[in-house]
């Protein structure tokens, strides 16, 4: 397994706690090439404070791949962990630790070493400044996982997986970083919504699908009169193309007159992709509820895709959504009418079908 990520993001740190964690089970040994044993010492067990097995946790500063793989013989070590594979050098290759040839090289070794012996191993990788897996594209073929550690905002850490051998990749792991390590979050929805139990001007809910996870997620979006010639777009979060998609759909379908700047933010620093389509109706509706200055019921929830026609579209996943957004008690819940299925009729909640942009005006209004 490889697990990447930007310098900060918690891979030691995660690394670190499971190793402990499975020191319960097996003899596990990690090896730092980056830090010495003091540095080490004072981070898991000052800091973390991180319960083990005194005799089955192996703490080894190595950076010479032969040396690493015949201590964990020795040991009969079950469980690996490589930190980094930047910082490994072996004796069979040319260049320097880092070099496209040692990287290539000592992945290959420590790859065909774990399989023959039966030991499961994790190697930590660097990132370069756009936060790709630094290195040869070959590293990505050698393993059998590759994990990738994303930085939301300054606690809220997600894994994901771009390629698994051993199952699907939509997994993904949801963690706060806190003083005693990563924490998993078991309810991330209420991690990206304000908290806010009044009703507020300019704010809509809305349910996205990441990997095999439904999370509710809370759009905000402030209408000003614009103080110059030209009208201002910010958006934070949200694709800058698919907002003024949408205000250009509200100004030709909707008959809104939009001479205003309008900034879009999305709660708790998580980042929607441009093919994530499915908070276009709670965009709209957030953008309706700030530019006439009107409440928004926190139990509403919106989702759909808007169309340049001005049709909401159905979106992948509609009723585990639905259930998602009834299980944290929401009443009333917009979607498109080609997402209704029979079994929302005895849901506990209002289902409001909608077909065009003009049935989201209506029922708003």
């Amino acid at each position: 397994v490889l697990i990447s990520g930007d310098p900060g993001a918690g891979k030691t740190t995660i690394l670190t706690q499971l190793s402990a964690n499975l020191s319960k089970q097996m003899v596990s040994m990690y090896c730092t090439a980056e830090e010495s044993l003091e540095q080490f010492k004072s981070r898991a067990i000052e800091r973390l404070k991180i319960d083990f097995i005194e005799d089955n946790l192996l703490l080894m500063s190595e950076y010479i791949v032969s040396n690493i793989m015949e201590r964990a013989l020795e040991a009969k070590v079950k469980f690996l962990i490589i930190d980094s594979i930047q910082a490994l050098e072996s004796e069979h290759c040319n260049g320097s630790a880092g070099s496209v040839s040692q990287v290539k090289g000592c992945a290959q070794e420590l790859s065909r070493f774990a399989k023959q012996h039966g030991i499961t191993l994790i190697i930590i990788g660097h990132v370069t400044k756009g936060s790709d897996l630094a290195g040869p594209k070959t590293l990505e073929h050698i393993v059998d996982t590759l994990l990738h550690i994303e930085v939301n905002d300054s606690i809220i850490r997600t894994i994901r997986a771009s390629k698994n051998r051993f199952g699907d990749v939509d997994q993904v792991g949801i963690f706060q970083m806190h003083s005693r390590g990563m924490l998993s979050v078991d309810n991330p929805s209420k991690l990206f919504l304000s908290g806010a139990d009044e009703k507020v001007a300019g704010s809509a809910i809305t349910c996205i699908r990441d990997g095999n996870r439904n999370l509710l997620l809370e759009v905000q979006c402030l209408v000003s009169e614009c103080e110059a010639e030209n009208q201002q777009r910010v958006s934070i979060g949200l694709s800058f193309n698919r907002l003024k998609m949408i205000t250009a759909v509200l100004r030709k379908h909707g008959r809104i007159k939009l001479f205003h700047d309008v900034y879009v933010n999305l709660v708790g620093g998580l980042k929607l992709p441009e093919t994530d389509t499915s908070a276009d109706l709670a965009i709209a509706a957030s953008l309706i509820s700030s530019l006439n200055d009107k409440e928004m019921s926190r139990k509403h929830c919106f989702m759909g895709e808007i169309s340049l026609s001005g049709e909401v579209r159905p979106i992948n996943g509609g009723v585990p959504r639905v259930n998602e957004a009834i299980k944290h008690g929401f009443e009333v819940i917009f979607i498109p009418k080609a997402n209704y299925h029979k079994s929302m009729e005895n849901s506990g909640a209002k289902i409001i079908q909608i077909e065009k942009i003009g049935d989201l005006l209506e029922a708003l209004n």
